[in-house]
């Protein structure tokens, strides 16, 4: 149901930018990826009912459902890691604390966000290119690619582990700020659902930009040859130029 928006979205947060590879680092360490100021694409400025009329007429009503079978695959992925290694990872470090508190659900929250990266990636990465290459298939990404390509991103993704815990901090500090000034025990079903609405924007809008220099990665039209940079420095630097290409085309609110 919610599959069409999620395209849109998809379509708006990886566009403005085309990565093209590098050349080698000048210390040797390997190529980087590396922002190529190149004419933007149609969706950098488009609105979000804009480029849903243009799947509509280039794509049809099945256009809004490109790579649905990945997006299922990658959720049921991350779905089962997250929460298997969630329930794990706290148990582990409730035995090491002698007990539970918000510490420990915080940082098992962050670890597992961590631990299905690896596997879940890959299949982000692919959903991605497919939607933005709807005439292509997944394979034929992968092949044109190659698997490496597929762990584009990946730092921005590692930074983006951190949401959970700010969603998570931002409930429950306003959560006991309203019980204090309302003199209540509990919320009302009403007001935990808007307090939740509320902790998740929060924490979306604060983690934003790693969002979008996430999208921008995974939507590179070619990569160096070795399929993607392995040096940290280098992944953090190729998600800093995009965002910092963001910056330079639409100022401080294209992020």
């Amino acid at each position: 149901v919610t599959y069409p928006i999620e395209i849109v979205k998809n379509r708006i947060a990886s566009a403005t930018t085309e990565l093209g590879s590098a050349g080698a680092a000048s210390d040797g360490a390997g190529a980087a990826e590396t922002v190529a100021a190149e004419k933007p694409p149609d969706n950098e400025h488009a609105s979000a009912l804009t480029v849903a009329k243009g799947i509509l007429s280039s794509r049809g009503v099945l256009g809004f459902y490109d790579g649905v079978t990945v997006s299922a695959l990658e959720n049921a992925v991350e779905k089962f890691l997250y929460f298997y290694a969630y329930s794990m990872l706290r148990r582990s470090l409730q035995a090491l604390r002698g007990g539970p508190s918000m510490l420990v659900d915080l940082t098992a929250g962050c670890l597992a966000e961590l631990a299905h990266l690896p596997f879940s990636v890959p299949f982000e990465t692919l959903l991605v290119r497919v939607v933005n290459n709807p005439e292509k298939g997944a394979m034929a990404v992968i092949r044109e690619k190659g698997f490496a390509s597929l762990y584009a991103g990946t730092m921005a993704s590692a930074v983006l582990s951190i949401k959970p815990a700010i969603q998570l901090a931002t409930y429950e500090a306003t959560r006991a700020r309203l019980l204090k000034r309302w003199q209540a025990t509990a919320l009302s079903a009403g007001h935990a659902f808007l307090l939740g609405a509320f902790a998740r924007a929060f924490a979306t809008i604060l983690v934003f930009p790693y969002i979008r220099a996430k999208f921008m990665l995974k939507n590179e039209k070619s990569l160096t040859a070795n399929g993607a940079s392995s040096n940290i420095q280098d992944l953090i630097a190729s998600m800093h130029r995009a965002m910092a290409l963001l910056v330079e085309r639409q100022g401080l609110a294209g992020l």
